[in-house]
């Protein structure tokens, strides 16, 4: 059992109960977006504590320019993502096409924090690939999914299906996806299948046992050309992530049922002292373009 402080909103750090895992990969966070959904994003990030953190692409938004900009839920994501490479888990931030202000960071590496645009390992004598995806789009004249509707057009239907969802929450009703229904078309399964094709094309040829992807924004775990293909889906419409526990890949799927009700019994109670929140120092280098 494990203990991390976890920082909200306010300026007090608490100490929560963490699960444990080998591997998480998150993706298309979208951080500075009206589309990502903070609140429930800050809750799995806050119940994990995982020895490797991939963070595969598009954690920030195109429209992102300053992180003093940010809304409060947003700052205290990557806060807490800056605080868990603090307590030995390793980071790597994978850039993304919507990561244009970290281009210039890559390679670099911030304490436990490595900024990569792609990343090769080997883990459990198996090989993997990881990398956003975006690199695909002019092969593939890009997704017609992001293609009919731009990005603009994108954040304003998840935006309205938020709103949706909110009045069908009130009067009892399942959360539904107005953007599923457009990927859902022929030409968005014609894509996501030519991408997944390609994908593992190129990782059998490279010897890859594993290769994983965002930027699709569709999760997915499954064998194909001889090699598992990963993709961690997104924080905008599915909330997903994947995990790496005994042996095993799995999709994780948020669930507010898992995080409606905490027993104090599960918070440990701390005295008041001075923050010592460490990250800050690390936090203003990695985002010292904002702080000039």
């Amino acid at each position: 059992m494990q203990f991390a402080v976890v920082f909200i909103q306010s300026n007090e750090p608490i100490f929560m109960l963490k699960r444990s895992v080998e591997i998480a990969v998150l993706s298309d966070l979208h951080l500075g977006s009206y589309a990502c959904h903070a609140k429930e994003l800050l809750n799995y990030i806050s119940s994990i504590q995982p020895e490797i953190l991939i963070l595969n692409g598009d954690v920030f938004d195109r429209k992102f320019k300053s992180f003093e900009k940010l809304p409060d839920l947003h700052k205290s994501i990557f806060q807490n993502i800056v605080a868990l490479s603090e307590t030995d888990t390793k980071v790597f931030y994978i850039v993304g096409n919507h990561d244009q202000h970290f281009q210039p960071y890559i390679d670099e590496s911030y304490g436990n924090i490595k900024v990569r645009k792609k990343l090769s390992f080997n883990y459990k004598h198996k090989k993997y690939w990881f990398f956003h995806g975006d690199v695909f789009d002019t092969s593939l004249s890009i997704s017609p999914f992001f293609n009919q509707l731009g990005t603009r057009g994108y954040n304003a239907l998840i935006a309205l299906n938020k709103s949706i969802n909110t009045v069908r929450k009130w009067v009892n009703l399942a959360p539904m996806s107005l953007a599923s229904k457009i990927k859902n078309t022929q030409k968005a399964k014609y894509y996501r299948t030519a991408f997944e094709e390609q994908v593992t094309k190129l990782a059998s040829k490279n010897e890859y046992d594993f290769v994983a992807c965002g930027h699709t924004h569709i999760p997915c775990v499954m064998s194909k050309n001889g090699v598992t293909y990963l993709n961690s889906g997104d924080w905008v419409e599915n909330l997903t992530a994947l995990e790496f526990n005994y042996k095993k890949w799995s999709i994780y799927r948020y669930d507010n049922i898992d995080f409606d009700y905490h027993s104090p019994k599960l918070q440990v109670p701390t005295k008041k002292q001075k923050n010592k929140a460490t990250s800050i120092p690390a936090f203003q280098t990695l985002f010292k373009f904002n702080f000039d």
